[in-house]
């Protein structure tokens, strides 16, 4: 249960003051709560360095994490890191709609909260910066690369595989399924019915040729 009259401390510095006053009204605050409960936890996340890139797919857009997005009047600021210490704030910036001009920067935590206009989007999902960037305006962005998942020594090749064509939403070869749905659906003893079956057809075939 938060407080009404005292927000979390990250959330009290992270959250532009006049959103503050909207939450701690207590004719609202029923509503909010649930959101700021997992705004807390979300905004700890937030890493108090520079995050580093892994992988050789995509660009480094897909590999950057956006924690959390300000916004207002065609202002965009999608934000990597806060450096806690100084009040820094990493991320991507487009100014006015200007996305020949946005670029990567810092800015100070206090210029966005003491703004009075700029809000924090309360309903943000963590995404990787090229997929932020190509929603927000996907006519100038590239979409983003799915990266392909990395296989670990305990995953074996089947799942291994069946992994990489989830998560990249790439098909997954008909007999690949198709032996799936057998082993679900089917008896042991009507699998092997059915594979003798064939193999006497396939001989019968040659046979005869």
């Amino acid at each position: 249960m938060i407080n009404l009259n005292k927000l979390p401390v990250n959330l009290t510095k992270f959250m532009p003051l006049h959103q503050q006053a909207i939450v701690k009204d207590p004719e609202s605050f029923k509503d909010f709560e649930p959101t700021i409960n997992r705004l807390e936890i979300e905004i700890k996340e937030i890493p108090n360095s520079p995050q580093k890139t892994t992988g050789s797919n995509g660009s480094v857009y897909d590999h950057l994490i956006v924690y959390a997005h300000f916004f207002y009047a065609g202002c965009d600021w999608f934000i990597l890191d806060w450096d806690r210490e100084n009040d820094i704030l990493y991320g991507y910036a487009i100014l006015h709609s200007d996305i020949e001009m946005s670029e990567l920067g810092t800015t100070y935590l206090s210029d966005i909260t003491d703004h009075g206009r700029v809000e924090l989007d309360f309903y943000w999902n963590k995404c990787s910066l090229a997929k932020a960037l190509y929603e927000r305006y996907p006519d100038y962005f590239a979409e983003p690369h799915i990266a392909v998942p990395v296989r670990t020594k305990k995953m074996t090749k089947k799942k291994y595989k069946l992994l990489k064509a989830t998560q990249t939403q790439q098909p997954v070869r008909i007999k690949d399924w198709r032996k799936k749905i057998k082993l679900k659906f089917c008896k042991p003893n009507s699998i092997k019915h059915e594979q003798t079956t064939h193999q006497k057809h396939y001989r019968q075939r040659h046979r005869s040729n």
